[in-house]
């Protein structure tokens, strides 16, 4: 309700999820359109009154006492699909844009109440409050008691892991809750801050286990753990200090890293080895046997080695092979310093055109001539140059996400109906940009006003 977009547009004809609305279509019935009309000017006077956490609550005391959710918290999704299209008629469905194939598909209905905005689409939201409800009033201010416990309550939680800055603050706002059946009911508790989750525990007869497994380190945190170790050249405390862990994370994650390198490396040198000898062998033996041949003509008498050796070996091979004839036709050093301007001009042209992906090493090669990224990816040895340029030129995670904010800042005011975006916005609306650093929400921070004031 506060800050939260309603996600539905009548004047475009679509919702946020592209359930295309029909506005040529006759109504089927006046009283349906006054109704949520009537809800509607209900939520624009109060809606300075309501929270997720309000209507929540409502939502579960309307349903369980229409018997839509059980006393152990699982939601009747098939009755009440069913009851629901019992109230409505196809015909005053389509009116404001629904289908009754689209009602009974699986969580449709539970989606409303359980998702992060508690609204999918706006007519169903009234639609579904004015059938357990009567109205949006009636579905506010009535209190229906319920002897249903909801496993963890309705949150907000707090944070488990000391190292964050919100410790112990009620910072968590989801929690995911998974039913182990006859074992209880496990949740998940995510903090966007410090970007580290924590699991309890709960039995229908014990209630909350009062212990919390230890806070678990994510993939993406250990990634990122990982990707400061082994390019920021930083201590492993600073780490720990700059992502909101404790110092033993960092080692775990960057010892499993140093072992699943040494996995990798040894997997790999037992499968290539035995192949890369005797493809040695072979074109050793045909350069001896055969001493005037030119590279070319090597090639056929062992196209296979040849070729295995030139992706997986060129080192080895160059030493080998006669000179080649293009060394006779121009100089590396010139064709390096070229080819290196060329990749500048590629990589700041693709940036320009504002892509929605990141401009990295492979979408800069295949932005360029077959020639261009022939010569970089068989002769990198010869092209030093262009290989420090890529490494430059290449768009960091930091550069990608202040040039995308312009993009997110527009579908967040069109289709989300957000009047100003800021960066509690961004940092709720997008998983990648929580775990950002001071420096850089300070960045974005300056950036939209920037976008804004435009």
């Amino acid at each position: 309700m506060i800050g939260v977009a309603l996600g539905y547009s009548a004047m475009e004809g679509h919702c946020k999820h592209g359930h295309v609305i029909d506005n040529d279509a006759e109504p089927f019935s006046d009283h349906l359109q006054e109704d949520i009309h009537e809800d509607l000017e209900f939520l624009f006077k109060y809606n300075d009154q309501m929270s997720l956490g309000i209507v929540r609550q409502k939502f579960l005391e309307h349903l369980f006492k229409g018997g839509y959710v059980s006393t152990d918290g699982k939601t009747r999704r098939q009755l009440l699909a069913q009851n629901f299209l019992e109230n409505y008629s196809s015909d005053e469905l389509a009116s404001v844009g629904l289908s009754a194939d689209y009602i009974a598909q699986r969580n449709t209905l539970e989606r409303v109440f359980w998702g992060d905005s508690l609204v999918i689409n706006l007519p169903i939201l009234f639609l579904l409050i004015r059938f357990i409800a009567g109205s949006l009033e009636s579905f506010i201010s009535t209190s229906v008691p319920y002897a249903t416990e909801i496993p963890f309550g309705l949150g907000p939680w707090p944070c488990a892991n000391k190292y964050c800055p919100d410790y112990n603050k009620m910072v968590i706002q989801k929690c995911s809750r998974v039913d182990n059946r006859y074992r209880g009911v496990t949740g998940k508790f995510y903090c966007a801050t410090c970007g580290n989750e924590y699991v309890r525990d709960w039995n229908r007869k014990k209630g909350i286990k009062e212990n919390i497994r230890a806070v678990i380190t994510s993939e993406t945190k250990k990634n990122e753990i990982v990707a400061l170790y082994r390019n920021g050249g930083l201590s492993m405390e600073t780490i720990a200090c700059q992502l909101y862990c404790s110092v033993y994370s960092v080692k775990q994650a960057v010892k499993s890293d140093l072992l699943l390198g040494i996995e990798e490396h040894a997997c790999a040198a037992e499968q290539i080895s035995p192949k890369r000898d005797a493809f040695r062998i072979k074109v050793e033996s045909t350069i001896n046997k055969n001493p005037g041949l030119n590279r070319y003509e090597i090639c056929l008498k062992c196209k296979t080695a040849y070729e295995w050796l030139k992706r997986n070996d060129t080192v080895w091979l160059e030493k080998r092979l006669p000179v080649s004839k293009s060394f006779d036709r121009f100089d590396w050093n010139e064709v390096d310093e070229l080819l290196s301007q060329r990749v500048s001009e590629v990589a700041r042209g693709l940036i320009e055109n504002n892509p929605g992906t990141r401009v990295g090493i492979y979408s800069i090669i295949g932005a360029l001539n077959k020639t261009e990224s022939g010569r970089i990816k068989n002769y990198s040895q010869h092209l030093p140059i262009t290989q420090k340029v890529l490494e430059q030129v290449v768009e960091t995670k930091e550069q990608y996400q202040l040039r995308h904010l312009a993009a997110l800042v527009w579908q967040l005011k069109s289709h989300y109906g957000y009047e100003e975006v800021t960066l509690d916005t961004i940092l709720s609306y997008r998983r990648s940009y929580r775990a950002i650093s001071k420096d850089m929400r300070d960045a974005i921070t300056a950036k939209l006003v920037e976008i804004q004031n435009v």
